[in-house]
């Protein structure tokens, strides 16, 4: 995640939605410890039963099917994050608030998820800018006014955690 002047960056309207580091170590620190233990228990009952050692490499094998995906988003997430740093230097950066709109919605599998827009104001200039992916992140903010950050050497937008 990345901050400026001390508020996180939980949202870019080209990346969608960011997890604190304190979910990515959770997401990291769980399958790993289900791989860990797995091995441990498989080095200790392939002493015993071959058949109690091969539930434990399933276990194992699970672990890992949930581990590498996550390293995956986290490894691209950590790229964004290069990037977003990229955009925070921008000499013409600047904050604001502004007030979601919903752009349009679609319903995926059992849940809507919707693209949205901010419209805002700086030195006389109008802006509209709109969501690139569809995601449930609108959902959190309808209606309420949220800060957000523009780089208009990029034309980024990205809302920051109160």
């Amino acid at each position: 995640m990345v901050n400026y002047k001390g508020k996180s960056v939980i949202y870019t309207f080209k990346y969608g939605g960011y997890e604190s580091k304190k979910t990515r170590v959770v997401l990291i620190a769980v399958p790993s410890a289900l791989i860990l233990l797995s091995l441990i228990i498989f080095l200790v009952l392939s002493f015993f039963s071959l058949t109690d050692a091969l539930y434990s490499l399933i276990l194992f094998v699970i672990g890992l099917a949930v581990l590498v995906p996550i390293v995956i988003v986290l490894v691209k997430n950590t790229k964004h994050d290069k990037e977003i740093s990229v955009w925070l230097e921008d000499e013409n950066l600047f904050e604001t608030t502004a007030i979601p709109w919903e752009f349009s919605s679609q319903l995926i599998g059992f849940g809507v998820y919707y693209r949205f827009g901010v419209d805002f104001e700086k030195d006389g200039a109008s802006y509209r800018k709109i969501s690139s992916g569809y995601d449930a992140f609108y959902k959190r903010i309808k209606d309420t006014q949220v800060n957000i950050l523009y780089s208009p050497k990029y034309d980024e937008v990205m809302i920051l955690k109160d």
